[in-house]
């Protein structure tokens, strides 16, 4: 696993899961002091895991 981004703390990322998911890409969401950390499988997905956490972002409230 690789790290990739820190997504704030309070956000509910169940829909990122499972888009991220749906495109299967492996990944893992882990509860860091300063955030939840995204981490991914395989790093050669990142620009498709990349522009699916903008689109979460942009429908996130």
């Amino acid at each position: 696993m690789h790290p990739v981004m820190l997504l704030p703390d309070h956000a509910d990322t169940s829909e990122l899961r499972q888009a991220l998911w749906r495109h299967r890409i492996g990944h893992r969401i882990t509860d860091e002091a300063d955030g939840q950390l995204l981490w991914i499988a395989d790093p050669r997905q990142y620009e498709e895991l990349k522009a699916l956490v903008e689109q979460w972002r942009r429908v996130s409230p």
